[in-house]
């Protein structure tokens, strides 16, 4: 039992150290989550073949704690950069929520109007029977048109991503935030574990470290 805790803690401490600076969660500053499990282990610096298993079991549970909340705050981030306001029902930010989605919806509603709208003629609806014309012929008249013909679009287009891109930034931003808040204010809280488990379930599972630390 000593030796799988044992093992455990460096396992944590080793992911704790990788800390995922790549992916979706990129952006953020694992180094953070590396001094909180550095002063973990300096506090606990007797050698761990001395220690005693409660001694373990603590030392185990704390650096687990640091990474679930570090889990939890990169979750929340990467969930509004996916889909804005996500990341703020997470942590209990209805309003936050609510007003993010709404905004990324309007944007990307207003952005397809816009793109139709600076569309050649020939192709919109008033003028091609899409329902009814051949897939040939429809085609044939998109072809009809130059390139330069549809750069009023494709201006549209980019710029409601380049939109887009700035809305989840600053919903990514704020959802971590209010997550660190939410562990700052104890509203959310965590408990040690080292539950082993098959598959990608828990932060730890989604870092391939294969242990189920829940929040």
């Amino acid at each position: 039992m000593r030796r799988i805790i044992a093992i455990s803690i460096l396992g944590l401490s080793a992911a704790g150290a990788f800390a995922l600076p790549w992916g979706p969660g990129a952006g953020r500053d694992p180094q953070a989550l590396n001094a909180e499990i550095t002063s973990i282990l300096a506090e606990n610096s007797q050698q761990i073949g001395t220690m005693t298993l409660a001694d373990l079991q603590k030392v185990a549970g704390e650096v687990s704690i640091a990474i679930q909340k570090d889990a939890y705050i990169r979750h929340a981030r990467v969930a509004s950069w996916v889909v804005p306001g996500a990341g703020q029902f997470q942590t209990g930010d209805a309003l936050g929520g609510a007003l993010f989605l709404t905004g990324d919806l309007v944007l990307v509603g207003a952005t397809l109007v816009g793109i139709y709208y600076t569309l050649p003629s020939n192709v919109q609806f008033a003028s091609l029977d899409y329902l009814n014309t051949p897939l040939s012929s429809i085609r044939s008249t998109w072809e009809s048109n130059t390139l330069a013909d549809y750069g009023p679009s494709i201006g549209v287009a980019i710029g409601g991503m380049a939109a887009q891109m700035v809305l989840r930034w600053f919903a990514s931003r704020h959802a971590e935030q209010d997550a660190r808040q939410a562990i700052e204010s104890g509203k959310v809280t965590f408990q040690p574990t080292l539950v082993p488990m098959i598959g990608p379930m828990g932060p730890m599972g989604r870092m391939g470290m294969g242990f189920g630390l829940r929040w």
